[in-house]
């Protein structure tokens, strides 16, 4: 879901930072974000309106790159519906951004206590 995202702002001119997991076993430690660009300009129907914008899209991990996330005016999130994985994201990235609202792609389905919780200690309107 958030490759499809990125996409849709890319082709939007909207710069991206596509952001993954470090995948285990393996040298790139941008190769899930990398790939997912490659299937998106592969898809059918196509992601991209021109293929150039895929150009915008800039493959990163989560564990390298949130300085990249420092500048940007929105972060939007697409992890697994998982309160400890998306926490322990929420908190990596409270330490590194202050300025950029984070929210997910869609209202998150675990309970809403629990969800202000893993939100509480942001700065009011970061979340």
């Amino acid at each position: 879901m958030g490759s499809a995202i990125a996409a849709h702002l890319a082709n939007a001119g909207v710069p991206v930072v596509l952001s993954d997991m470090v995948p285990e076993g393996t040298i790139n430690r941008n190769a899930i974000a990398e790939r997912a660009i490659e299937q998106l300009l592969k898809s059918e129907p196509p992601a991209f309106m021109h293929k150039k914008a895929a150009n915008l899209i800039t493959p990163a991990n989560i564990e390298d790159h949130l300085d990249l996330l420092s500048g940007v005016d929105w972060i939007i999130e697409a992890v697994v519906e998982d309160l400890k994985t998306k926490r322990d994201l929420y908190r990596r990235i409270e330490r590194s951004v202050r300025k950029a609202p984070l929210s997910p792609p869609t209202p998150p389905h675990c309970c809403l206590p629990s969800w202000s919780r893993v939100c509480r200690s942001a700065s009011p309107g970061t979340f």
